[in-house]
């Protein structure tokens, strides 16, 4: 620093200078970056678990969708099956009726009994069919699980 009469000087300390490089503040200084630090690791540490949560949660989703996959295949198979069911019950139930109404009067009692039992056959081939899909259907549900 230059003096009034020309001479040269060192700086001398000022108040404020001598405050920010005191121990103190140095010490200050450092307990703040540690309390950063700390707290850096503390949300690291917060948002690894979200992440490791995030990842169970997806692999939940999907395999409930899976299932759920499976479940739908199963529905349609029932669905189907059944549909096939009463189908074959409406014929047999037609066929029946129109039977009985033509030929009710007309057929011996020997006639008639082959009729029923024919009907018989038929519905319990229908039934025996639809069960077969059905327990198709109900196996894929165990072998899936």
């Amino acid at each position: 620093m230059m003096m009034e009469d020309g001479e040269l000087r060192d700086a001398e300390l000022t108040g404020e200078f001598n405050e920010m490089s005191t121990p103190k503040l140095e010490d200050r200084m450092d307990k703040a970056l540690q309390d950063q630090d700390q707290q850096l690791d503390a949300i690291y540490t917060g948002v690894t678990r979200l992440h490791l949560v995030a990842d169970a949660t997806n692999e939940e989703v999907l395999s409930q969708n899976a299932m759920l996959d499976q479940v739908v295949v199963q529905v349609n198979d029932t669905e189907a099956a059944v549909q096939q069911q009463t189908k074959a019950a409406r014929k047999v139930a037609r066929a029946h009726r129109e039977l009985g109404c033509y030929y009710h009067e007309e057929l011996t009692s020997n006639e008639k009994d082959e009729i029923k039992l024919f009907f018989l056959d038929a519905t319990l081939a229908t039934w025996t069919q639809q069960s077969i899909v059905v327990k198709k259907a109900a196996g894929r549900r165990f072998s899936a699980q």
